[in-house]
This record gives C-alpha cells, structure tokens and sequence, in this order.
C-alpha cells in the first residue's frame, strides 16, 4: 500500500514522523505526491505530523526480539525448510537450546503439523523446540522431553506441548544478555521501519526479567506491558518508556490449535474447543485480581470464551473500565449489543484476516460458511468504548493489517484507510485527512 498526499505540501516539518523515524525533514512533493523526503538542519520549523506513528496495542515484542537471534521460521513453505533454518541457527551458533519460532502447517506443503521425529532429526545433542506461530501449540525433541522432566514438568512422549505450557515455554530456557540486547536492537529498528513507536506486551517472567535488564534501550521506544497469569510480582518496574497495565489472562486458545471455544463444530473433528476456567473459577480469579491490578486484559477468540468474558465484565460492571478484551475473532451481533454498554476497550488483530479469515483460508476448512463471520472489526469498532489494532506478530506489520481491516471478505466490516489507520494510532489525529490509498 503507497500513500498520497491529497494537497500539495512542501516545506520543512518539525519532529515529523516518518514511518517512526523522528526528526527534521524536507518533504519536496509534485502535483501531491511525495517525491522525496530528507532530513533537514533548519531549526526553526513548525511542528507537524506528516505520517503518523503507530502503536501497536498486542505484541509479543520481546518474542519478536528473540525471533531475530533464533531460528525464526515464519514465511517456511517446506517441513525441511524449517528444518534447513533451524540446523543452519546451531551451525552458526552452537547453542544449548534451540527455541525455533513461528511454523504454520496451513502455509507449508506438506500441509500437516510439525512431529517429534522431525525435530529428533535435527539434533540429539540439545533441546529443540519449535513453537506453531500462535504459540498455542509447541513441538519438542527427544532431548527437550527429557529436560523438561528432569524440572518436574508433565510432557507427553509424542513431543507436543498444548496452550499454558506452551505458551510459557521460554520461562525453561534462558539466553544470555548478550545475545538479548541484540534481538531487542534488531526489534525496535525494525519495529521503526514499520512506522511503530510503541508497543503492549505480554510477559512471562522470564520475558519480563529481559526487560529489566535493559531498559535503557528503550530510550526512545514506549511498552506498555501486562503479566501473564499466574506471573505476578509485588511493585512491577516503571520507567517513562516502560509502563504497567495489568494481568492478562486467557479464556481459551486458538483457532490453529483447535481449542478457541466455539459454539459450533470445528470440522475436521477436534470438537468445538476448550475453556480454561469454569465461570464460578474466572469469577473467583477477576474478583482476586482487581484488588491487584488497575487493567484486566482476558484472551477470548471464539464466541462461547466471548460470553464468558461479557458475563464476568457484566458481574462486575462498575469495575467495566478496567477491562479490555483481546482479539474476540468470533463475536456475535448480540455479543456486540452487550458489549456497547461496557465502558472496555477492545484490541482487534486485522492481520489474521488475512492469514486465515480470507475465502480458501483456514477458517473456512474448519468452519465451512461461518468463517465469513470472522473479526467483524467494523461492528465491534463502532460499539466498544474504546478501540485499537494490534498484530499480535503474526506478522508483526501494521501495513499488512491495514490492509486486511480494508479488504475484509465480509464487505460490511471493512475499514476506510482512514479508518484503519486511527485504528493503529492509539488517539485520532486531524492530519489523517492528507492521506489516501494510492
């Protein structure tokens, strides 16, 4: 997607962001369309805005960092491409663990998930864990079995590690701080060449420890950040640019792993999901929590885990503005109806439109005709109290998002471009009027 200018503006601009690059810039347009953009020396130039930065609201960005020095296996099209990237990660490296990244069976050949014995072929010398890009579901080695035991862990023999485990696999292995500096240099590089100045994670404690570690790199980056139950320290770190929300917590799992909770059959035969707490267990948790926590943020997908979240926001509906759902993919209208008369803010991932709400895509493999019902992102949009977009690094690129919440296959739900980027923006800004789809 380019972006166009709608008027003619040249000049120099002050503090201007530039796909998130901050500064003094000439911008040289022609018949209202930039040409070229450079920096500038002159001092005395107006503030403006010309491309906004953007936030992203769901981002595993600490993930994304150890994804730069790992073996980061999102875009793999073959089993032995994956297994190609991860043998040439050990030969460059020679680590003790291998934690591989972002695999997805519906964008390989084979077509099928990943196996121990795929793993098993790679090395028998150290632990090998390679995790679905959801991160609901993880495969591990022989090695990594036997590891993962010795700490007391329950592992299945066949290798796969569902949802809480999975989720919370990186608490088990530890990089050094070395290699962590240059995985988060490499993310907030790239995260600016996206145009994104700030993000909202979600921290394990071993991820949350990284952090502490190294907060000067984010001098000029903002992260607002949740822990993931039952992670939980007494007085969490602030600085400026690094802020505490909340706890999170998950209602049910994903769509991939067959365990997002849906009130309808997935139909390759995995039933229709899987909740994580009784309501009489997420009440007790929420009530406990809310004494510790100024934000509840509560992972509900399909639309059963939905109506759970809607009913224990509901009991505590003079607290409705300490909460704020995430990803609610399968929402339904009268869902929407109750949730407009919440005070709590929503963050949609439009990206996954893309990825498998789209026709051919894999939610209508496993839902048949219902998949068109997926991240009504306008409707949701126009009843929640407050509303943002986030990526959920799947992929991490607000452009790739942008364009989904643009071109839903439910035409009904699409975005303006406007739209959609205030989405992205955290707060609306009057300069969006500049911009059109080229």
């Amino acid at each position: 997607m380019n972006l166009k200018i709608k008027r003619i503006i040249r000049g120099t601009y002050k503090d201007a962001f530039i796909y998130g690059k901050t500064g003094l810039w000439n911008v040289c347009c022609e018949n209202g369309i930039v040409k070229k953009i450079t920096r500038s020396q002159n001092s005395e130039s107006a503030l403006h805005k010309l491309i906004p930065s953007m936030t992203d609201t769901h981002n595993h960005f600490m993930a994304y960092g150890i994804t730069q020095v790992s073996a980061d296996l999102q875009g793999t099209t073959t089993i032995e491409e994956i297994k190609e990237k991860i043998r040439t990660y050990i030969k460059a490296y020679s680590p003790n663990f291998v934690i591989a990244e972002g695999w997805d069976e519906n964008f390989i050949k084979e077509k099928r998930m990943l196996e121990k014995s795929d793993l098993n072929n790679i090395s028998k010398r150290i632990p090998v864990i390679a995790r679905r890009l959801d991160g609901h579901i993880t495969i591990i080695n022989d090695f990594a079995i036997k590891y993962l035991k010795k700490l007391n862990l329950k592992v299945n023999e066949d290798g796969i590690l569902l949802e809480e485990l999975s989720l919370s696999i990186s608490n088990y292995f530890e990089y050094s701080n070395d290699l962590v500096r240059l995985g988060m240099r490499k993310a907030i590089e790239n995260a600016k060449d996206m145009g994104v100045s700030g993000v909202c994670d979600f921290l394990t404690e071993r991820y949350y420890n990284y952090y502490i570690n190294n907060l000067d790199l984010l001098s000029d980056f903002q992260v607002d950040y949740y822990l993931i139950h039952p992670f939980y320290i007494e007085n969490p770190m602030e600085n400026e640019n690094f802020h505490f929300k909340g706890m999170k917590t998950f209602l049910d799992g994903s769509i991939g792993a067959n365990t997002a909770m849906v009130s309808f059959p997935y139909l390759n035969g995995k039933g229709n999901g899987k909740l994580i707490y009784s309501n009489d267990e997420l009440i007790r948790l929420i009530g406990a929590s809310l004494t510790k926590f100024e934000k509840i943020a509560l992972h509900a997908i399909g639309d059963i885990a939905i109506e759970q979240a809607l009913n224990v926001i509901e009991y505590y509906k003079n607290e409705s503005d300490r909460f704020r759902l995430e990803h609610l993919e399968f929402i339904t209208k009268e869902q929407i109806a109750r949730l407009s008369k919440l005070k709590t803010g929503v963050s949609m991932q439009p990206n996954f439109i893309g990825m498998w709400g789209n026709y051919g895509g894999m939610y209508e493999e496993k839902f048949g005709d219902i998949f068109i019902k997926n991240n009504p992102i306008k409707s949701v949009r126009d009843a929640a109290y407050s509303f943002s977009f986030g990526s959920d690094d799947m992929p991490f690129s607000p452009a790739y998002g942008i364009y989904w919440a643009t071109n839903h296959p439910n035409k009904g739900e699409s975005l303006t471009l406007d739209e959609a980027i205030k989405s992205y923006l955290g707060t609306p800004l009057n300069y969006l009027n500049f911009l059109e789809e080229d």
